[in-house]
């Protein structure tokens, strides 16, 4: 509507500027002398000042277009009053200004602004024939006066008509382009995918929804912006130019930084985006977010080498370990038979030693890669952590300033879990702490889990379980962090690189997750066991709240 009211009051003026010249060529001196003429230029000065008046209305968003319509068809029928009355030069402009009525107000409004005209011109022809003073005295006949009325009316009728039907016409046309618009808006908004479309110079100028999702980037951050400097991504450009050469779709992989930090990959379609000339206008890229993917390819691959390690851990106990034991049995009969001193018995320890922890090796290199199957049972798991918490006090590896801490409720916590298989992780864990800790240090275990009773008041079997592990020691480097849970990683000159890995094993077959966070002030891993087969004395939280509260347990250890 202000387009439309802002277009009419220029229209307006341009029609009244051009009227200035007209008063000499049509002699309009006749219709009333001089004082025609005043009147007239009078009339035209007014119209000025009114549409000025128009025009701040419209500043201060002030509705005028009707007052604006019924405005200027008063000064039409006062400038035809002053200029002949109904054998006016002027009575055309009733036209426009009924035109204008269909645009703003459609077929009705120009109806009524007909109906107006017709009744103002008919007033002003009465009046006339009356000898109203100051109105010229009519020059027709009664009967021509009342054809020519009757020609105006159908004038003023019939262009109501054509040009309020126009207008509802324009109206449906531009109602259905909206609708257009929005479908089309809409449905790439809605699409599941990343879209992307971009001129010929590789300035963004659409950016749905899925693609500020997947990459980071706001819609305000992406248009207006070149594509690969807004994602640092060299290889987009220059499959762009391939594109913009060959003409051919370009599909490919690659790496992009989201704002804050964190790599993604994506899979991207280019193509040429042409109008209905086949003229181009740009480039339109389509692309999904295959980190999950990718992910889940590495975690596949990982789990097959893992398969095969299983196989060749079957080889490796029947060659490996039935000789070992030998070699490691008669070794200790000849240290038993002849007792050996100075160097010689050193090194008959030294081999005995190493044959203990060979087998060790061999036994954890087993449990890692041929781990037997979950048997889960009600368990404790506070009498869990307590026996392996008594065992870590009277271990020969911790140092006399470790102090051990286990915090979490009195009461038994009755869980489904494999007992041997979480009471050797928890050991892992211990060890790992010891070894952190060299010169002593706080080591913590806490347990939490979330309680909830369903609608009737009655209590459910599962509960989802977290334990926390937390040192004071000298904590895992950064670039170490991503690593420390494969198979034989490790920093320590005596490490097997497998106490980690064996715990993310025994984890994952309880279908939980494990989260670490480490600096200078030491390390914390998180334990989430989620809830699983059945127990007499445990409770079944809701999912809602035992995803929130397992959230909000992971960020309290993790951040302090």
């Amino acid at each position: 509507m202000d387009n439309r009211v802002r277009g009419w009051m220029v229209l307006r003026v341009v029609l009244v500027t051009a009227l200035l010249g007209l008063p000499p060529l049509l002699q309009l001196d006749r219709f009333g002398g001089s004082g025609s003429m005043t009147t007239f230029y009078s009339l035209i000065g007014l119209t000025y000042l009114l549409t000025l008046l128009y025009a701040l209305l419209w500043v201060r968003k002030i509705p005028s277009a009707r007052v604006q319509l019924w405005g200027d068809g008063l000064m039409e029928t006062a400038l035809a009053a002053s200029t002949g009355g109904i054998e006016s030069p002027f009575i055309f402009l009733y036209l426009p200004t009924i035109v204008a009525a269909s645009i703003f107000f459609y077929r009705r409004g120009a109806l009524w602004m007909a109906a107006g005209a017709t009744t103002s011109l008919g007033m002003l022809g009465v009046f006339q024939y009356a000898g109203l003073p100051g109105l010229p005295p009519p020059s027709l006949l009664g009967k021509d006066a009342a054809f020519m009325m009757i020609l105006y009316t159908v004038a003023f009728f019939g262009v109501g008509v054509l040009s309020g039907r126009l207008s509802e016409r324009l109206k449906d046309e531009q109602v259905g382009h909206v609708d257009l618009r929005f479908l089309h808006e809409n449905i790439v908004q809605s699409i599941a995918s990343g879209l992307i479309t971009t001129d010929l110079s590789g300035h963004i100028t659409s950016f749905n929804r899925y693609a500020a999702s997947i990459t980071g980037f706001s819609q305000a951050d992406a248009i207006g912006n070149v594509g690969w400097r807004l994602f640092s991504w060299n290889e987009l450009e220059g499959r762009f130019q391939d594109l913009l050469h060959a003409g051919f779709p370009q599909r490919f992989q690659g790496e992009i930084q989201t704002p804050s930090g964190e790599g993604r990959t994506l899979g991207i379609t280019l193509s040429l985006l042409c109008n209905r000339r086949g003229d181009r206008m740009g480039v339109i890229g389509i692309f999904q977010d295959l980190t999950q993917i990718r992910l889940l390819e590495a975690q596949m691959q990982q789990k097959s080498q893992m398969a095969l390690i299983g196989e060749m851990a079957a080889g490796m106990a029947h060659e490996i370990r039935n000789p070992l034991a030998s070699l490691s049995g008669a070794i200790q009969l000849l240290q038993n038979a002849w007792p050996l001193q100075g160097e010689d018995g050193k090194l008959m320890q030294i081999a005995v030693e190493e044959a203990q922890r060979l087998n060790a090796i061999i036994t954890q290199f087993l449990q890692y890669a041929r781990p037997r199957p979950i048997r889960r049972s009600p368990a404790d798991l506070r009498a869990i952590l307590s026996e392996v918490v008594s065992l870590l006090e009277k271990d020969p590896r911790r140092h006399p300033r470790t102090r051990i801490a286990l915090h979490g409720d009195s009461k038994p916590l009755i869980v489904m879990i494999d007992a041997d298989q979480i009471r050797q992780m928890v050991w892992n864990f211990c060890v790992n702490a010891l070894q952190a800790m060299p010169e002593g240090g706080t080591f913590t275990i806490e347990t939490r889990h979330l309680e909830s009773r369903s609608d009737d008041g009655s209590e459910g079997q599962n509960i989802p379980v977290e334990i926390v592990f937390r040192d004071t020691g000298i904590g895992i480097p950064p670039a170490d962090v991503p690593h420390i849970f494969r198979p034989f990683f490790t920093t320590k000159s005596a490490g097997s690189g497998l106490g980690l890995a064996i715990v993310s094993r025994v984890v994952e077959g309880h279908g939980g997750t494990v989260e670490v966070a480490s600096g200078s002030g030491g390390t914390t891993f998180l334990v989430h066991l989620p809830a699983e087969g059945g127990g007499a004395d445990t409770f079944l939280p809701d999912a809602a709240t035992a995803r929130k509260g397992t959230t909000h347990a992971a960020q309290a250890a993790l951040s302090s």
